[in-house]
């Protein structure tokens, strides 16, 4: 990924020390607190947010007003991923989709087609925007955009029809489709993208037979779903899609057996549900049966979770 250099930064670093102190008479403390905070980010001592407060990415309350359980993607921490796969998941917006797109096109022609020196990927991997799409806007990728590994649409309103245009990306791993009331028919157009590791669809327009779909998919790891077409029978479903190692329901009516019936997915570490029917009863028996489970309940440790910790 790029490297964005702050200028404010940039004019305190080449001041260094002995300028900041020519004039620290005149600086209040706020002043002095900003200093320090830049110093520190120069330097590389800040510490990792955490992926669940973090705003405007994966589990945080969303600035754009959406309910707190439609904030994001589940945590990268969450997925299980090697940290080489992780680090290709982390996206860089700037400019609309279509600038985006030709920014990324641009520095791909420019390396000759060829990813970074010592990686396996190029620094512009990514578009991200919250401005409204279209299936038209969409139909603008193509096969030939194989330095797209994250595509992130927060206010897209795009159709099953538009996901045709996604299909033949070579190297999509990341997709985000917010506001867009994606159906059974674009879950088979997505089950065909070949390196897909992650997929939200929040807003989705999806049904418990369609899920089965994405049991095609053998590379998905994180899923996150929601949508009101969804009902209790989607766990049979979702039991299908073996490769999850990450799963987040939104308001899907999901009930004790069928909570039953996710736990028995063989590489699942980590559970995110946000709305259900399932009964202290049904938590108790997920705790008791799977101990090491990564749980969050409505945005919450359970208060018998061995695991437990506060989240600022």
């Amino acid at each position: 990924m790029r490297n964005r250099t702050n200028p404010v930064a940039a004019k305190a670093a080449k001041a260094g020390p002995s300028g900041l102190q020519s004039h620290w008479h005149r600086w209040s403390p706020c002043v002095w607190l900003s200093v320090i905070a830049l110093w520190v980010t120069m330097s590389g001592c800040t510490q990792p947010s955490d992926p669940q407060s973090e705003p405007g990415s994966r589990g945080e309350p969303d600035p754009q007003g959406e309910r707190a359980t439609d904030s994001g993607d589940v945590g990268l921490d969450d997925l299980a991923l090697p940290p080489s796969e992780v680090a290709g998941l982390l996206p860089v917006s700037g400019g609309t989709f279509a600038e985006q797109l030709a920014a990324g096109r641009a520095e791909f022609s420019s390396t000759n087609q060829s990813p970074q020196a010592g990686t396996d990927r190029w620094a512009s991997d990514s578009i991200q925007t919250d401005a409204p799409m279209t299936d038209q806007q969409l139909a603008e990728l193509n096969a030939q955009d194989a330095w797209l590994e994250n595509l992130l649409i927060d206010e897209g309103q795009l159709s099953d029809q538009g996901l045709k245009a996604i299909v033949d990306l070579p190297n999509l791993s990341h997709l985000r489709l917010r506001q867009s009331p994606i159906g059974d028919l674009g879950l088979v157009e997505i089950a065909k993208l070949a390196k897909l590791r992650v997929l939200n669809l929040p807003q989705s327009q999806v049904t418990a037979g369609g899920l089965r779909a994405l049991a095609k998919n053998t590379t998905l790891r994180s899923l996150r779903l929601g949508g009101d077409r969804l009902d209790s029978t989607a766990a049979q479903s979702l039991a299908e899609l073996k490769t999850l190692t990450s799963l987040h329901l939104i308001d899907v009516p999901i009930d004790d057996a069928g909570l039953k019936v996710i736990m028995t997915l063989p590489n699942l570490q980590s559970l995110y549900i946000d709305g259900s029917e399932i009964t202290q009863q049904g938590w108790d028996q997920l705790l008791e049966a799977r101990p090491g489970l990564h749980l969050h309940v409505n945005q919450q440790h359970l208060d018998r979770d061995p695991h437990k910790h506060p989240h600022n």
